[in-house]
């Protein structure tokens, strides 16, 4: 074996590859692929959860850290499979994550999980106690936290899992080991194993103060990665709101805390001005969870003349014309708005609180400034019928053609394990068929699909997958059906480079 110069760390973070494994001639991804090309063709990109997006977890954790003097690695598995898939056709190997991981030692290293990454987490910590039998291995993450026991029992080689948010326990269990004082049962806020028994320490008792996070340190990030990342800033923590299907209901910290607005847009300033970022995402759940705070983010940004472009999601009742109209002036450049679904009866069944009449009119609203907007729309809400779903696709499509919706993200509603409903199965009527979390796909966005982990009363999984695939069919032909082509748009993607993170990448080997 060649010899592999090693550099040692405080810390190594750690995101798996994300992406599904596609078969070459598969017709289900044609019709994906024909979708995919027929939103592109007309200039219009989803510029929300993209695959160059850095991974905020490990990125927040590890810019603490930082500050804390510790001497951090970041090793994001999935921006690195996505630059291979770009530049060469092909994905990112075991080898190749086995290269890095013995390139790169150190006692502790932490793993962020989405539930469609458990194959890889399991596997990567199974290299590294292969490599380093004497570090110490945790998962951290919405996954993670809910279901400690279940990871913990079927991977030993998994040292603890860190609860809710990471950066003060990580701190914590850093400290006590330089201090030779290490001992997890003495760490709050983490779940581990002793024996055959699973231990869940008492959650970590000081809330974590936004306010004094430092800003994202992307020089973590290798160059070759760093100069095609995506900034994503966050203006608060927590979410008000309570949909049953959403992960974010995983944490035991949903309560919202705001960052000062001044620290937002320093941060804004500094991705603009240090890291040449003309363009980032805005991360929350909900951006205009609070107008008066959003509005004053928004002027702050028009006040210091920052040109910059950004994204953010938003629910459709919290819109109003002043508040748009700053947005616009402030950079933004699309909104994607949690349509869901036509019924109403459907979105409170979900606690959603919304209707198609607010909708359409505040679609019209942010059309009138010239911002696109990208719609969520599910399939296989809990009260879905066949019927309910055919007459959602058929207003989303008129939309499309009308030229009211500029790009579409068609979803499968997913009971990710944790959440509301799938601890709740009887009571929302759903019955999940399967305990794999490498299956929990959204089916709306640059990871991947597959068939439905559940059925509902009124449609299986095989009906509600197939509803989603004539979901994708119709919209690639109602995209087709627009007779203008945004060149105004062209224009803005090639400036930001946006033109080069297309979703199409991920179908390595396929085009």
């Amino acid at each position: 074996m060649s010899y592999i110069k090693q550099e040692y760390y405080d810390i190594v973070l750690i995101q798996p590859p994300l992406f599904k494994e596609y078969k070459k001639d598969s017709e289900n991804e044609k019709i994906e692929i024909a979708y995919w090309k027929a939103m592109e063709e007309k200039h219009i990109r989803l510029l929300g959860d993209l695959p160059t997006e850095a991974s905020y977890a490990i990125l927040s954790i590890g810019s603490y850290l930082k500050t804390k003097s510790y001497n951090v690695k970041i090793l994001d598995f999935h921006m690195m499979d996505f630059l291979k898939r770009k530049e060469t056709g092909t994905s990112l190997t075991q080898e190749e994550i086995e290269f890095e991981i013995k390139k790169n030692k150190s006692k502790f290293y932490g793993i962020t999980v989405l539930t469609i990454a458990d194959k890889w987490s399991n596997s990567i910590s199974n290299l590294i106690r292969n490599i380093n039998s004497q570090s110490y291995i945790f998962w951290g993450g919405y996954y993670p936290t809910k279901n400690y026991n279940y990871i913990l029992d079927k991977n030993r080689n998994i040292d603890f899992i860190v609860r809710n948010e990471g950066e003060l326990i990580i701190n914590d269990i850093l400290n006590k080991y330089k201090n030779k004082s290490l001992n997890l049962s003495n760490i709050k806020g983490i779940s581990y194993r002793i024996n055959n028994k699973i231990i869940a320490n008492e959650d970590y008792d000081i809330e974590l103060d936004i306010k004094k996070l430092p800003n994202l340190n992307y020089n973590l990030y290798d160059y070759n990665l760093r100069k095609i990342l995506v900034p994503r800033i966050y203006t608060a923590r927590g979410c008000n709101n309570d949909c049953i299907y959403c992960t974010a209901n995983n944490s035991n910290i949903k309560k919202l805390r705001k960052r000062e607005v001044n620290l937002v847009v320093d941060e804004i300033q500094e991705i603009y001005e240090k890291y040449g970022k003309k363009f980032f995402v805005m991360g929350d759940l909900e951006f205009l969870m609070d107008l008066e705070y959003s509005k004053s983010i928004c002027q702050e940004i028009i006040d210091r003349c920052l040109d910059v472009k950004w994204w953010c999601q938003i629910y459709p009742k919290h819109v109003d014309n002043e508040t748009i109209e700053l947005m616009k002036k402030a950079g933004n450049i699309q909104i994607a708005m949690g349509i869901e679904s036509k019924s109403e009866k459907l979105l409170k069944e979900v606690n959603k609180e919304v209707n198609t009449d607010i909708t359409i009119e505040m679609i019209n609203l942010i059309k009138k400034h010239g911002i696109q907007i990208q719609a969520y729309i599910m399939v296989g809400l809990p009260g879905d019928t066949f019927n309910s779903v055919l007459e959602n696709i058929e207003f989303i499509g008129e939309l499309v053609k009308e030229e009211l919706i500029d790009a579409t993200h068609l979803a499968i509603m997913t009971p990710y394990p944790g959440s509301e409903i799938y601890n709740n199965q009887e009571k929302y009527g759903v019955e999940i068929l399967t305990s794999n979390s490498n299956e929990y796909y959204m089916n709306c966005d640059f990871l991947g699909a597959s068939i439905p982990t559940y059925n509902i009363k009124n449609l299986t999984n095989l009906e509600i997958y197939s509803l989603w695939l004539l979901g994708m069919a119709h919209l690639e032909k109602c995209f087709k059906y627009r007779k203008n082509t945004n060149e105004n748009y062209k224009a803005i993607y090639n400036e930001l480079n946006l033109d080069e993170i297309s979703i199409l990448d991920r179908y390595y080997n396929l085009n």
